[in-house]
């Protein structure tokens, strides 16, 4: 696995070597992925895991798989409200939509 910060520190990716594509599911490993993915929540910041060419949102409560991102798409995470409290929710939108996003 190769760790890659984007340089306004909006993202923290994570590269796995797709020989080994559930090794960042193993322990220690995912146990720090998710708390780095509830640090980076507080600030709106994604944390995401790349499995050949495949992007995983991780979230502190879920791991969401966005496939490919092509490159007229953008990852984006958004709040939103949920049986009376707030989740953070990721999806692909389009590169010229508005929004908090960062390209994989």
């Amino acid at each position: 696995m190769i760790l890659f910060t984007e340089p306004d520190g909006g993202r923290l990716a994570i590269y796995v070597d797709s020989a080994r594509p559930g090794a960042w599911r193993e322990q220690p490993y995912y146990r720090e992925i998710k708390q780095w993915a509830a640090w980076a929540a507080r600030d709106m910041r994604q944390v995401i895991v790349v499995v050949g060419g495949r992007s995983i949102v991780i979230l502190p409560d879920e791991d969401i798989d966005l496939g490919h991102v092509e490159e007229n798409e953008r990852i984006s995470v958004s709040e939103v409200m949920q049986a009376g409290r707030i989740k953070l929710r990721a999806m692909k939108i389009r590169a010229d939509e508005p929004g908090p996003v960062v390209r994989p």
